[in-house]
């Protein structure tokens, strides 16, 4: 997380190259302390914090978090999952082990404030997320019935949030939208910080 633009030999193979104001999100992976391989904002106009960051099988860079920006200033989307109201919503990306175009890029959230903060990597390379949100429409996915969550609705207050999302995210427009999510919480204000997947015996 940078407050202001960082010397031009950090952005190596960025995907987004050029700072925007406020805090924004800035990533970067080294093979060794003096070589760097990859470094690249996240942001637009306003606030992006990086709150979680994970590796895949192959490398690649997995991080969540959240942006404030508007849709306009922030990076374009890629293999976008999920929806957004672009108040303050979600983020969930993949960075390539090389950097460049992103593998997937989603923002995701409701009418009111929406935050990722946990991740972890489950099978297949599934990402499982946590956070919260004040949305009261906030987008559970594909076949989001009550059947198929623990809770669909929201009851008040600050919801915690769980959601899962393949790594290549929407892969084609006329896929299904792979993103699925529940509320979780009671009529207070309640947040999830981070979350692990296990494997049982």
């Amino acid at each position: 997380l940078v407050n202001g633009s960082v010397p031009s030999s950090y952005l190596v193979n960025a995907y987004d190259g050029s700072y925007d104001g406020n805090y924004e999100m800035y990533i970067s992976k080294f093979t060794s302390y003096n070589n760097i391989v990859l470094g690249t904002y996240v942001g637009g106009n306003n606030d992006d914090d990086l709150n979680d960051l994970q590796l895949l099988s192959d490398g690649s860079l997995v991080f969540s978090g959240y942006t404030s920006s508007s849709t306009g200033s922030f990076p374009g989307l890629v293999n976008s999952a999920g929806s957004s109201n672009t108040n303050q919503d979600g983020v969930v990306g993949v960075i390539p082990p090389t950097g460049g175009t992103f593998s997937m890029l989603s923002r995701i959230g409701g009418n009111n404030v929406d935050q990722f903060n946990g991740l972890t990597i489950g099978a297949g390379d599934t990402i499982y997320l946590t956070g919260f949100t004040e949305s009261s429409n906030y987008p559970l996915g594909h076949d989001s019935s009550s059947l198929n969550r623990f809770r669909a609705t929201s009851i008040g207050g600050d919801d915690a949030i769980v959601g899962k999302i393949p790594k290549d995210g929407k892969s084609g427009a006329s896929a299904v939208d792979p993103w699925m999510a529940t509320y979780f919480g009671g009529t207070n204000d309640d947040r999830g910080n981070t979350i692990r997947t296990y494997a049982q015996n």
